[in-house]
């Protein structure tokens, strides 16, 4: 079921810690390792790399 209209989109805090903290950080993007799968993609992440764990191993992805 997807999320209401009126509703912000869901990321959860912990992600946008770790991606905002290691994007001012570094002048490269470095991969981000999370196991919330349930996070919408907003467009501060295009370009970079997650590893996203699916209960066994992480899966490499990019946002494009």
């Amino acid at each position: 079921m997807s999320r209401a209209k009126w509703k912000s989109p869901y990321v959860e805090k912990s992600l946008l810690i770790k991606f905002f903290d290691k994007k001012n950080i570094t002048q490269y993007k470095p991969e981000i390792f999370t196991n919330s799968r349930s996070s919408t993609i907003i467009p501060g992440f295009i370009g970079h790399f997650f590893n996203v764990h699916n209960g066994k191993t992480f899966y490499k992805i990019q946002i494009t």
